[in-house]
């Protein structure tokens, strides 16, 4: 399922982890690939996962290796990048973003990873979502479009 961008070629940790391939989530990905980073990607619809890897199939020479990885599972996301772990987000602000963040702790993510919010998240909501993992020494560090 995966084969036509990239899985078969696995050997280079990615750089960027990124979660979350709608319009906007994509756009940076490809963005990304095409400024020299390798992305592990993940998105719970796993159509978007394979749409992005075919994308990255038809834009790159076809000798060269995937420049997106694509994953099933936010575990699998984490196990394909470089420590410390650099995690994009680009899901709706609110919950979405609190169900991720759940997830990553649950996969395992570590003290000195970095999740970047996208979304318009309200600052309060970002202070309120370093309180519960306080004690695990997690923080989230978001872009702040609402200031």
């Amino acid at each position: 399922m995966q084969n036509e961008g990239g899985n078969k070629h696995a050997t280079t940790a990615c750089d960027i982890g990124f979660i979350g391939l709608g319009v906007m989530g994509s756009n940076l990905t490809m963005n990304l690939v095409d400024h020299g980073y390798r992305v592990a990607c993940f998105d719970l619809d796993q159509h978007k996962v394979d749409a992005i890897l075919v994308k990255d199939a038809s834009e790159r020479d076809a000798n060269a290796e995937p420049r997106v990885e694509g994953c099933s599972s936010y575990t699998e996301l984490l196990s394909k990048l470089k420590a410390p772990h650099l995690i994009i987000l680009s899901v709706p602000a609110g919950d979405p973003v609190d169900h991720v963040c759940n997830h990553l702790i649950d996969a395992g993510i570590h003290a000195d990873d970095i999740v970047v919010d996208t979304g318009n998240s309200l600052w309060t909501d970002s202070v309120a979502r370093e309180e519960p993992v306080s004690y695990t020494h997690l923080r989230a560090h978001e872009t702040r479009h609402d200031l």
